[in-house]
């Protein structure tokens, strides 16, 4: 399932190659000249895909080193990281709503990850069954959440940016 979404979302190219060349055909039609692409519009759209590939790239890790479960409750540290760079690098001011629902997020994935079974070292036979089920036990789940968290981090990097 991992795949086949990193497929379907890597491969809408071919689409987005026929819209444009349809609007350019419009553009032409209509008398209007062509749009120009600047040197900082390129660097932009390179970021903004580097970004998507960072994103795309350790969403498929994230997907099939962790647990379903867990890969929802990390993948909701966006807002975060949305929040953040919103405050610090769009300068704008984050409401007390926001705020909140940062903080909610936070102690929601920390008490989530903390109370599953795979993630805490417990010594009964069910938790020990559990961590050799994992790929890589406790440290292929950390590993797994990093990389979730920084599939989240770019993706909120790109947000801010294309508002930017």
């Amino acid at each position: 399932m991992a795949i086949f979404s990193a497929i379907i979302q890597n491969a809408s190219w071919p689409l987005q190659l026929v819209v444009y060349y349809n609007q350019r055909a419009k553009a032409k039609e209509s008398g209007n000249a062509e749009r120009e692409i600047t040197w900082s519009m390129y660097r932009s759209y390179i970021i903004l895909g580097l970004l998507n590939s960072v994103i795309s790239i350790s969403r498929m890790v994230g997907l099939t080193t962790l647990p379903p479960t867990i890969y929802v409750i990390a993948a909701n540290s966006e807002i975060i990281f949305e929040a953040l760079l919103t405050r610090c690098y769009l300068h704008r001011t984050v409401s007390v709503w926001q705020i909140l629902s940062v903080l909610c997020v936070v102690f929601g994935v920390a008490i989530s990850l903390y109370t599953t079974p795979s993630m805490r070292r417990q010594r009964d036979d069910a938790s020990r069954d559990i961590d050799t089920q994992t790929e890589g036990g406790r440290n292929g789940l950390a590993v797994g959440v990093a990389v979730t968290i920084m599939s989240r981090f770019a993706s909120a990097m790109n947000t801010v940016l294309a508002d930017k």
